[in-house]
């Protein structure tokens, strides 16, 4: 990335973090939490890396790839938690609630989230489509917001407008730059 894009990204990682702090105020600090963020946060950087490099593998196959080694890692995590605490596997397939989130979590949130990420990835690049996850963030602010009715500090609104800038920033054409 060019010196202007470093600087969006960074902007946007400042408005996460102002986000998070305005948050975390209000919360209590757990480092395991964190420890797992950041590991979160480097396995998906190699991710995107990886990714991208794998040009010969399409955007359904990676998906694909993807959803199965998350669905057998966390059925093995589940089965064992289960083994471990002497209960059986119990999943209440006759509520409509827990079977609508399920397919919903699975079906929207995870395939069609992921597909499309990974298809950016192969359309705008790694650098440009990962500058968008801060947008997560903001989202899931106003989310929390408009849907569970959650206050919205004056730092959160900061934060926010630093992440839309910082993505702004990071993508803009250096054409504009130069004018």
């Amino acid at each position: 990335p060019t010196r202007f894009q470093t600087f969006g990204i960074c902007l946007t990682v400042l408005g996460v973090v102002v986000c998070v702090i305005a948050k975390g105020f209000e919360s209590s600090f757990n480092g395991i939490g964190y420890i797992m963020l950041c590991m979160a946060v480097l396995s998906y950087s190699l991710y995107c890396v990886s990714a991208e490099k794998a040009y010969a593998i399409t955007n359904i196959e990676k998906t694909y790839a993807m959803i199965t080694c998350g669905a057998c890692f966390f059925t093995t995590m589940a089965i064992g938690r289960s083994i471990a605490a002497g209960t059986a596997v119990d999943l209440p397939f006759q509520n409509t609630e827990f079977l609508f989130s399920v397919i919903y979590l699975g079906i929207a949130s995870s395939v069609l989230s992921f597909l499309l990420f990974n298809m950016s990835i192969s359309y705008i690049g790694t650098n440009k489509a990962s500058s968008f996850v801060g947008i997560s963030t903001a989202v899931s602010i106003l989310a929390g917001v408009f849907v569970l009715d959650e206050d919205f500090s004056a730092m959160q609104c900061y934060g926010t407008l630093i992440i839309l800038l910082g993505v702004y920033i990071a993508n803009m054409k250096s054409g504009l730059l130069k004018r």
